[in-house]
């Protein structure tokens, strides 16, 4: 139960070892089998298809997701290395597919900012505007003051008040109305620098290729992994396993899940992670 309850911590992880992270939550618990392909599915408790679709979920949305994975506290101790190959082969064969390139445009184009509308009333129009609210006041005071005798006299000091303004605002040279107009150019402006904010940072998050943001997940995967010491020692303290030098239990979720899935994984990883960057980078 512990396991699991650590499990759904990591559920909101960082997305930059969206591809390889399965093989720091699964690998580090599950036993080989030469039919990779069907029985890995079959012992975390789902279908390849559904294991598909959490690829493509944790690489459009930037984080992990096996919500669903049922059987991950049953897993036993097996050969990380191979089902390493046969993850990152299965999982980059996959995320170069029509189907994964398609997916991307759907779901960038979903979230794309909608451009802001914006208010271009005239002095005029907004003179008019104000006018009209007043006057709709004073009918509904009205109203009010035939519905509530005991109250005419305080409703007549308010009807009062919005004639007064009603007077006030047709005056050219009204000082509100010259506010009002102001406050709208500066609302128009606010508007306009809040979407080219969003759509620059919609540019950043999704790139025209999206190998691009592939290529930044692959990058930071092997910009930390390099950093893990395999050797770390490890304590029991609390109930749980931690690390005995305090700047690794400082270190964040992605680099002790490297830790973790050990350095069997990582020594198949890096390699085939750095081979294909350098497919991804045309070299």
């Amino acid at each position: 139960m512990k396991q699991y309850k650590q499990v759904l911590v990591l559920l909101r992880i960082s997305a930059i070892t969206t591809i390889l992270i399965y093989l720091s939550l699964f690998l580090s618990s599950y036993n080989y089998s030469a039919k990779v392909a069907d029985d890995f599915w079959k012992q975390l408790g789902i279908s390849q298809q559904q294991g598909t679709e959490k690829i493509r979920n944790s690489f459009m949305s930037g984080y992990l997701d096996y919500w669903g994975i049922r059987n991950f506290k049953n897993l036993s101790t097996g050969n990380k290395s191979a089902v390493a190959k046969d993850l990152l082969v299965y999982t980059k064969t996959y995320l170069s597919s029509d189907a994964v390139k398609s997916a991307y445009i759907k779901e960038k184009e979903s979230v794309r900012p909608i451009a802001p509308v914006f208010d271009n009333l005239t002095k005029e129009d907004i003179r008019k505007r104000e006018i009209a609210s007043m006057k709709k006041n004073i009918e509904e005071t009205e109203a009010m003051m035939k519905k509530f005798p005991d109250m005419e006299k305080s409703a007549r000091k308010a009807i009062v008040e919005f004639e007064k303004t009603i007077k006030d605002f047709s005056s050219p040279d009204n000082k509100i109305i010259d506010i009002l107009y102001q406050s709208q150019l500066f609302e128009n402006k606010a508007k306009e620098d809040r979407y080219k904010e969003s759509l620059k940072s919609w540019e950043q998050n999704y790139p025209s290729d999206y190998r691009v943001k592939l290529k930044a997940y692959l990058e930071k995967y092997i910009a930390t992994s390099g950093t893990v010491d395999f050797g770390a020692a490890l304590a029991e303290k609390y109930g749980k396993k931690v690390f005995v030098n305090a700047d690794y239990e400082r270190k964040n979720a992605e680099w002790k899940m490297i830790f973790r899935a050990g350095k069997d994984v990582y020594a198949i990883a890096q390699p085939f992670t750095e081979e294909w960057l350098k497919e991804l980078s045309g070299k």
